[in-house]
């Protein structure tokens, strides 16, 4: 499970799976409008103009690298954008 809130009035909330296969760790959340066990909570003016309709994260931990790669699926007055981020971490 994964929870966060964004400034501008969104809170998520995605569960997901972990595993641990070659001593690699991971972890995959996503979450959906209307989803019946997570959610995405968001201010009015958010709903009618940048309306958040999905996210998903999945992080990796192995070989003191933690990477991560997550996308979250934003309506923008009427258009859809989908936002993606990634990136790895390395203890030295």
């Amino acid at each position: 499970m994964n929870s966060f809130s964004i400034l501008r009035g969104v809170n998520i909330l995605a569960g997901g799976e972990v595993s641990l296969t070659n001593n690699e760790l991971k972890l995959t959340v996503a979450v959906s409008e209307n989803d019946p066990k997570q959610g995405i909570v968001q201010s009015p003016f958010v709903l009618q103009k940048v309306k958040t309709v999905s996210f998903k994260r999945a992080f990796k931990l192995a070989n003191n690298k933690l990477s991560y790669t997550q996308e979250m699926v934003l309506v923008i007055y009427s258009k859809t954008f989908a936002h993606t981020d990634k990136n790895t971490f390395t203890k030295e």
